[in-house]
């Protein structure tokens, strides 16, 4: 039977200077040595963070959420609208985003444990099966800053500079609750004799995320073609990024109806040129409809992502836990998995025509499913744009 014993020792202090770091940090706090299990998972866990950051379906960070090239009432908020804005104009937005991830497959991130107790081995060797829990309160806080330029009628050419802002409150405490006695068995530690170990740390980081070029070309009547190239600006110890360019070529529909309804589709390829089997396809269908005629436009939006493969990235974080059966069985750290995943979320909201050729947008966004890192409630979006 294959054994990870993690070292249970208080160590010196380590200075958290990024997520990754702080993760590790709380863990070393928390009565566990810095492992390659625990460095593992705590890069697995922010690269996933990074991911839902520059990614994930309605994200103003991700493509193609801030570029927005219509300042009619009837558009998309986070879906590529099939329109361009002509040789010559420049069209600017900012969207605004803040929100909490509260979940990790449906698993509370304030109450993250395993299928049972870790085992560990002490200092002096004797082997212990601990109770360990964290609690993790991450809010990202971001911004992405659009710039569009008419090339020409029928090309455009975009740039999304997003602005992300990370919280993050760590707490960890692990319990010896049962010792391998000399016949070879796990009995409970009575709990005077019990020790708790534990630790926090709180983080807070600004940064750019990763910035993404785009090109639309308009294919009259109804469609136009996108490909958009994704750098790795962003820090991805930190959860500001992916670490990986991505290039999405894409095409994106749009049928006007009685001058009061639209229909929006897009469907894109978001190809990992660092590692192709972590590649996804983006989709997603809307409807705006006109609440007050060229002024006032009600916006209905469902976006999928489905990722073609297993999140490649995340190493394996195998460790040995103590079943509540009182067998012994080898399961991911914190009993979270990194396996291929289907995202689907629903965005309601508005896009509202001011004066001096303003538009202002404001939406919520929902998640239908659990998968990897979510928010339980609805994040609000707001935002800004203008043509000149």
């Amino acid at each position: 039977m294959t054994r990870v014993l993690i070292m249970l020792l208080l160590a010196a202090p380590l200075q958290a200077q990024t997520l990754t770091g702080a993760l590790k940090q709380a863990s070393r706090c928390a009565g566990l040595q810095a492992s390659p299990v625990v460095a593992t998972w705590a890069g697995n866990f922010a690269r996933v963070l990074g991911r839902e950051v520059t990614q994930g379906n309605g994200s103003v960070a991700a493509t193609p959420s801030a570029i927005d090239s219509t300042q009619g009432a009837l558009g998309p908020i986070f879906l590529d609208h099939a329109r361009t804005i002509g040789a010559g104009h420049w069209n600017a937005n900012v969207l605004t985003q803040t929100g909490p991830f509260s979940d990790y497959d449906g698993m509370d991130l304030s109450h993250l444990t395993g299928p049972g107790a870790i085992v560990l081995e002490r200092v002096d060797g004797a082997a212990v099966a601990a109770q360990l829990d964290y609690d993790i309160a991450i809010r990202s806080t971001a911004a992405g800053l659009s710039l569009t330029y008419g090339v020409t009628d029928a090309l455009d050419l975009s740039l999304l500079l997003p602005i992300v802002h990370l919280e993050a409150d760590i707490a960890g405490t692990n319990t010896p609750v049962f010792t391998l006695s000399d016949m070879g068995r796990f009995r409970p530690i009575p709990q005077r004799d019990r020790t708790t170990f534990r630790s926090r740390e709180v983080l807070s980081v600004t940064g750019v995320s990763d910035m993404t070029l785009r090109a639309k070309y308009q294919l009259p009547p109804h469609w136009a073609a996108t490909l958009a190239v994704q750098f790795p600006t962003g820090n991805p110890d930190d959860g500001l990024g992916t670490g990986d360019y991505w290039l999405s070529p894409g095409i994106a529909g749009a049928w006007r109806f009685w001058d009061w309804l639209e229909l929006n589709v897009n469907l894109r390829l978001n190809l990992d040129l660092n590692t192709i089997n972590a590649s996804e396809v983006h989709y997603g269908i809307g409807l705006s409809e006109a609440l007050w005629p060229r002024r006032l436009a009600g916006i209905v939006e469902f976006l999928g992502r489905t990722q073609l493969g297993a999140n490649a990235f995340a190493l394996d974080t195998g460790t040995l836990f103590l079943l509540p059966t009182g067998t012994l069985d080898t399961r991911s750290f914190l009993g979270m998995d990194y396996g291929r995943r289907d995202f689907f979320t629903l965005v309601f909201g508005v896009r509202a025509v001011l004066p001096l050729g303003l538009m202002l947008f404001a939406a919520g966004v929902v998640s239908l499913n659990n998968s990897d890192l979510q928010a339980r409630a609805v994040t609000p979006v707001a935002g800004i744009g203008a043509s000149f």
